[in-house]
């Protein structure tokens, strides 16, 4: 539910700071980022503030001829260029030529943002063969607390 104007209509967006106020960011596929095999990279970053977040995000992979991913990993983490805990992160078994662009979700992870803030990192990593593949996609957050 949108949160109501001092005249009790519906406003139009939820102001900073307030419960259910959501932030994105993200990449599109033309500039996609390079992936080494075996190696996390950052896909994008998202700037909290203090407060409770319910953050999630999606990768797509883009490779090139002949690419083959044994598997793909998406993840959110403070930590730059770093797949975080078991449950931060999801890994998916391809091991066939990709044809089209698979999406891949993350978890939704709650992050406690202390005063000051934190940057969150969507990262992705992959172990492939033959050719190349890149990462894109975007991480939301939420505002629960």
């Amino acid at each position: 539910m949108w949160p109501l104007d001092t005249k009790g209509s519906q406003a139009a967006s939820i102001p900073a700071g307030a419960l259910g106020e959501i932030l994105s960011a993200s990449v599109a596929v033309g500039s996609a980022v390079s992936l080494t095999t075996s190696t996390p990279a950052n896909v994008t970053s998202l700037a909290l503030t203090q407060g409770t977040w319910d953050v999630s995000g999606v990768v797509a992979y883009h490779g090139g001829s002949g690419t083959v991913p044994a598997w793909v990993a998406q993840g959110l983490n403070t930590t730059s260029a770093t797949l975080g805990a078991v449950g931060s992160y999801a890994l998916d078994y391809l091991a066939v030529v990709i044809p089209t662009d698979p999406g891949c979700v993350t978890p939704v992870v709650r992050i406690v943002v202390p005063a000051g803030g934190v940057t969150i990192y969507l990262v992705a990593e992959s172990s492939f063969t033959v050719s190349t593949l890149a990462a894109y996609g975007f991480v939301r957050a939420a505002r629960v607390g």
